[in-house]
């Protein structure tokens, strides 16, 4: 069988290709002759070939550490300004091959591809999906959304896509992480079902939003991200680390739409489906496990502990919603340093939607409702005594 002959161009690549950490990789390519060809420059970039290393890897890599050779001795001995004078003239004689601005900074998309650019806008490398890709879908919930963050802290970006298409196709409704020369390194998808104390509820579970948190004192990020069941309500908030593993996870008993972080707080928008209302979650990043506490019993999910929630808000049913839908419910959430705003679906129509947005503190104390346009035209419809009943104001449950 014919080895592919792909680049890998970093050592976090190559690692992650022979299933090693950085520093086993580093070792092999010292004590055991790891292909490994090391480019002129003073970043010290490296770049491996695939076939060769499925070649290395062929051999027996069980021998102690390879002994230097005369002839590596003999190199070592050359003075250090003849390196040097070597290096500087190979850096100038290959500075205009080495592509420039090469680290993804942005990205396109073009009907059923995702091409991703850099720094000046050209296309470094694409993805293809069956279908157009949609950004926003008809409720204002968002489909495609793509981050460029370095979430390992070692200076190379990471493209984390969760690209959906009209269709419904499994491997599209997980998060997928790429390295900036767009190699896939992991992707997630929840893959164990969840219970109430009637019901099961067996996967496929849809990735729906995800955010990447600010880096911590070691420059690590960590990716929040929910996932709803594709026929049912329950829903996961699960936290990750930078190579996609699960460090902690919370259930909810409805579809989770959008995600935001604010320090160690994560704030979550969707439907309580116990209530049949749109909710805002707020939840410790630092302790996020167990499921999220229900009243009606026939909604509580088991097997788990509870979560600890900081505050959980739910958005009263309005006449137009009631008389038109079957429950509203929060499509997006928007922080910034002066306030969250929470945005409600009322009802959708053939162009537009009717929606609220509600205004909280950043301390997520409720400051006042306003209403979109679509909601005041599509209003004027109802009967006066019904929306004259509406009470705009949010319930805190906790």
């Amino acid at each position: 069988m014919m080895v592919e002959d792909r680049e890998l161009s970093s050592w976090k690549e190559i690692a992650s290709y022979l299933g090693v950490g950085v520093r086993t990789a580093q070792m092999w390519e010292q004590q055991r002759g790891l292909p490994v060809h090391r480019l002129p420059g003073p970043r010290g970039q490296v770049r491996a070939l695939i076939s060769e290393l499925e070649s290395w890897r062929s051999c027996d890599k069980t021998a102690p550490p390879l002994e230097p050779s005369p002839s590596a001795t003999v190199l070592r001995t050359v003075p250090w300004w003849a390196w040097a004078g070597l290096a500087l003239a190979l850096t100038g004689a290959a500075g205009w091959l080495l592509p420039r601005n090469a680290s993804p900074a942005s990205y396109r998309i073009e009907s059923t591809q995702l091409l991703i650019l850099d720094g000046r806008g050209n296309e470094l490398w694409r993805l293809g999906f069956d279908a157009p890709l949609v950004v926003w879908s008809s409720d204002g919930t968002v489909l495609t959304h793509v981050e460029i963050a370095d979430l390992d802290g070692d200076g190379s970006p990471e493209v984390l896509v969760s690209g959906r298409t009209p269709t419904i196709r499994q491997e599209e409704q997980s998060l997928a992480c790429y390295s900036a020369r767009g190699n896939r390194l992991w992707s997630y998808q929840v893959t164990s079902p969840v219970r109430t104390k009637d019901h099961e509820f067996l996967p496929p579970f849809d990735v729906r939003a995800f955010t990447v948190k600010a880096a911590d004192a070691r420059g690590q990020r960590n990716v929040a991200v929910t996932s709803n069941h594709r026929g049912q309500y329950p829903s996961q908030l699960a936290l990750l680390d930078a190579k996609g593993q699960v460090r902690s996870a919370a259930w909810h008993s409805g579809h989770l739409n959008a995600i935001a972080a604010q320090g160690n707080t994560l704030l979550v928008s969707g439907i309580r489906n116990a209530t049949r209302e749109a909710t805002l979650l707020a939840l410790d990043a630092t302790r996020l496990a167990g499921a999220v506490v229900e009243e009606n019993p026939d909604y509580q999910l088991v097997g788990m502990g509870q979560a600890a929630t900081i505050a959980r808000w739910t958005f009263p049913r309005t006449c137009l919603n009631r008389q038109l839908a079957v429950m509203n419910h929060a499509f997006r959430v928007d922080v910034s340093a002066k306030e969250i705003v929470v945005h409600v679906m009322e009802h959708m129509f053939a162009n537009y939607g009717a929606t609220l947005t509600y205004h909280f503190t950043p301390s997520l104390e409720y400051r006042g409702t306003e209403q979109g346009s679509g909601f005041m035209q599509e209003n004027e419809r109802i009967p006066k005594a019904c929306r004259d009943s509406d009470r705009l104001v949010p319930t805190r449950i906790n």
